[in-house]
C-alpha cells in the first residue's frame, strides 16, 4: 500500500484453490508444544489473523476486485484462527502451554486431516512436518473456537 511514492503497509499474497481466491499471508506465531521434536521451528508454528486487520480487509477488497467466489476465501479463513485482538491470542497460548499433552494429541488427530500437494519437491519426512504445521493451526483454531464458548457462557 502506498501514499504517493510512500510505502506504508507491504504484505505478501498468495492464490488460493487454484486461483480462486487471493490471500493474504497470515501473521506466524510459536508455541512450545514440540520442543524436544526434531526441525520444532516447523511443527510449533501456526498461522493468524486479527479480526478487522489490514490483512483480512485487503482479502475482502481484493475478492471483491477480482470478482473471485466466496468458497475459496470463506474456506481459507476457516482453517486460521482469527483472534479479536493479542489479549485474546495471548489467553489462548496460555490455555494451549496449560495443556500440553492434550494439545499435542489434538495435532496428531488434525494431522490426519491434512494433505500436502502433489509436485511439491518435499521428502516425505518434509511433507510429514508441513502437515504437522498445518495440524498445529488447525488445533490453535480449535482452541480459540472453545475459549470464546467458555467466555461466551461465564
Amino acid at each position: 500500500m502506498k501514499y504517493h511514492q510512500t510505502i506504508l503497509l507491504e504484505f505478501s499474497a498468495h492464490y488460493i484453490d487454484e486461483t480462486r481466491g487471493i490471500a493474504v499471508h497470515p501473521k506466524s506465531a510459536f508455541l512450545k508444544l514440540f520442543a524436544s521434536y526434531t526441525k520444532s521451528e516447523y511443527v510449533n508454528s501456526y498461522y493468524y489473523y486479527f479480526e478487522d486487520s489490514p490483512e483480512i480487509n485487503l482479502m475482502w477488497l481484493l475478492k471483491s476486485l477480482n470478482n473471485h467466489d466466496n468458497g475459496a476465501l470463506s474456506k481459507h479463513l476457516s482453517m486460521i484462527p482469527i483472534f479479536e485482538n493479542s489479549q485474546q491470542k495471548e489467553s489462548v497460548e496460555k490455555l494451549i502451554n496449560n495443556g500440553i499433552e492434550e494439545h499435542q494429541k489434538l495435532v496428531f488427530e488434525s494431522k490426519e486431516k491434512c494433505y500436502v500437494g502433489y509436485n511439491n519437491n518435499l521428502s516425505g519426512e518434509d511433507q510429514e512436518y508441513a502437515r504437522i504445521d498445518m495440524a498445529t493451526t488447525l488445533m490453535v483454531k480449535a482452541a480459540l473456537d472453545k475459549y470464546k464458548m467458555e467466555q461466551f457462557y461465564q
